[in-house]
């Protein structure tokens, strides 16, 4: 099960940090079924939730 958790969010991360899709979007995309799992599950494999690695990007850009 922790195989089937980290899978999803590594999945999640490449669309997190390569597009400007939304994050819900991300996390109905990467397996999960809803927003809320998805943030929990990122945040207990990443130790930071994604709206962090979403606006780290966004700030790069400018």
């Amino acid at each position: 099960m922790q195989v089937a958790k980290t899978v999803r969010v590594q999945r999640a991360k490449h669309p997190l940090t390569e597009t400007d899709l939304p994050i819900t979007d991300i996390a109905l995309q990467s397996g999960f079924g809803n927003l809320r799992r998805f943030n929990a599950v990122f945040q207990e494999v990443y130790k930071r939730p994604p709206t962090a690695i979403k606006r780290t990007l966004l700030l790069s850009k400018s």
